[in-house]
């Protein structure tokens, strides 16, 4: 009698295999002839769109005038030779082309790689890919008066502003966003009055582009 019911559960187990295949089959075929190394777009500057989420403000160290943030923190742009049939998400960007952003005004370095995910949306021009990572980075502040701010600085590594350019994402729940946390935190020292109050987005002319 368990003979059977064994069979059941196996070819059960083949059906659903077979079912949940096919996204993942046609980007596969479209990786085998796929140049990561390449950017998309060739011809004219791509667009990288950010936005963030940011968890927390803490670290605050008051003699070096630094800040702890941790943030979800999101690229979005398109890539013409991912056009697929069907929405699919992967683990890591380790098998496409990604933005080589960083933290231009990064004070030190903490990585966390494993917290992130890629989605790529089909659209009638490629492949809309956002990619999103958990980071924490360390930033520097500056107080003045009775404000105290401090600077997000993104830059690409390699690419000059032809190849690259920088944009915020203000689409539907995208932008820099802020946890209650942030406002609602209790700093140490001298910075404990002080509450998060406002963003202001700010363009940078530079020859290698930056946000």
């Amino acid at each position: 009698q368990n003979m059977p019911f064994n069979k059941v559960i196996l070819l059960l187990g083949t059906v659903l295999a077979v079912q949940a295949l096919p996204a993942y089959d046609e980007l596969d075929a479209k990786l085998k002839t796929y140049d990561k190394r390449v950017r998309p777009g060739l011809g004219s500057p791509l667009n990288v769109s950010v936005s963030s989420y940011i968890i927390s403000m803490e670290g605050v160290d008051l003699d070096l005038k630094e800040v702890v943030i941790s943030m979800y923190f999101r690229q979005l742009w398109r890539d013409e030779r991912l056009k697929l049939s069907e929405t699919v998400k992967l683990r890591d960007a380790s098998d496409i082309w990604h933005p080589d952003t960083f933290f231009a005004n990064e004070k030190s370095l903490v990585t966390s790689d494993h917290n992130q995910f890629v989605r790529i949306v089909p659209k009638d021009d490629g492949g809309e890919i956002l990619w999103s990572q958990k980071l924490t980075k360390r930033l520097a502040y500056i107080c003045q008066n009775s404000y105290c701010h401090f600077k997000i600085l993104l830059e690409s590594f390699s690419y000059p502003v032809e190849d690259i350019f920088y944009s915020i994402n203000h689409g539907e729940g995208q932008g820099f966003l802020f946890s209650d946390g942030c406002f609602n935190a209790d700093y140490e020292g001298t910075l404990k009055s002080y509450r998060l109050t406002r963003i202001e987005p700010e363009s940078v002319a530079r020859t290698y582009t930056l946000l």
